[in-house]
């Protein structure tokens, strides 16, 4: 174990996702990661998710749902090691588990338990204009982990670029993440998660890359 990995005090799921099979060459951007997290102002007014983290009705209750890495939450209160934070996406039709980022781009936010999926609030509906579906907009009230959160979206973004270099370069040149669609994304590292060495929450944290950043997300 890296020793700034024993000095620091991080969640099972932070440690998860940056301690063993993370690459040498990405070791300092885990290290700025473990750092960061949970160390921003108290007024800050939007964080992101480390690792997949749960997300609860009460301060330390019991989970209704999980979080994605690299999804975002607006910050509502702080209450002792825990925020109160709200997430939004959207569902595709009548509703189910998933929260996505944006209507017709399964890009994953959050997942319920299947029991607490009523717990999400609908709102606006529209129809996707290229597949003719329909997606509502959903928003959750919850509270989760403060030291599961980083402020700046970037530090995960540099780490899952270098673990995309040490990952995907072995066996071909890496694709510019505009080179395909978001949803176009999810297959392909869907496909690719038998031949790398990255942990689960490291191939997640990569797809989240690759998907904000394809070709019908950038603005």
């Amino acid at each position: 174990m890296e020793p700034w990995l024993r000095s620091l005090s991080i969640s099972a799921a932070l440690f998860a996702l940056v301690a063993s099979t993370t690459p040498s060459s990405a070791a300092d951007s885990a290290k700025s990661i473990a750092e960061a997290a949970g160390h921003f102002p108290d007024t800050i007014a939007t964080v992101y998710a480390v690792a997949p983290l749960p997300l609860s009705t009460s301060p330390g209750g019991p989970a209704v749902g999980t979080l994605n890495p690299s999804s975002s939450a607006k910050v509502l209160a702080v209450e002792g090691d825990d925020l109160k934070v709200e997430i939004r996406g959207w569902q595709q039709g009548s509703g189910g588990r998933l929260v996505f980022l944006a209507a017709g781009r399964r890009i994953p936010v959050a997942e319920m338990k299947d029991d607490q999926k009523g717990l999400l609030r609908r709102g606006a509906t529209q129809t996707d204009g290229t597949t003719g579906q329909e997606w509502t907009e959903v928003s959750l009230e919850a509270y989760a982990p403060r030291k599961q959160f980083v402020g700046n979206v970037e530090l995960l973004w540099t780490y899952a670029e270098e673990l995309m270099n040490a990952n995907c370069t072995t066996c071909h040149a890496r694709h510019p993440v505009d080179h395909f669609t978001a949803n176009q994304w999810a297959g392909l590292i869907r496909t690719k998660k038998e031949r790398v060495t990255a942990s689960a929450d490291q191939l997640t944290l990569m797809g989240q890359y690759v998907q904000k950043h394809a070709s019908d997300m950038v603005k």
